[in-house]
């Protein structure tokens, strides 16, 4: 098993290849920012979902 050394006593090389890895992958994060959309502004499929329910409701 590999002796744990704390990453500022780590060596320049080592630092370097760990920071790479770490920006090398993002997960299931996605890097770019995301704009939530205007829930005033009209919008047809939302509008088209909101009569689906109201015809299925009423049956």
């Amino acid at each position: 098993m590999k002796k744990f050394i704390p990453y500022n006593k780590q060596t320049k090389k080592k630092k370097k290849a760990i920071d790479k890895l770490m920006r090398r992958f993002w997960g299931e994060t996605k890097p770019a920012t995301k704009e939530m959309k205007n829930k005033k502004a009209y919008d047809r499929r939302r509008e088209k979902d909101r009569l689906r329910r109201e015809e299925r409701d009423r049956d």
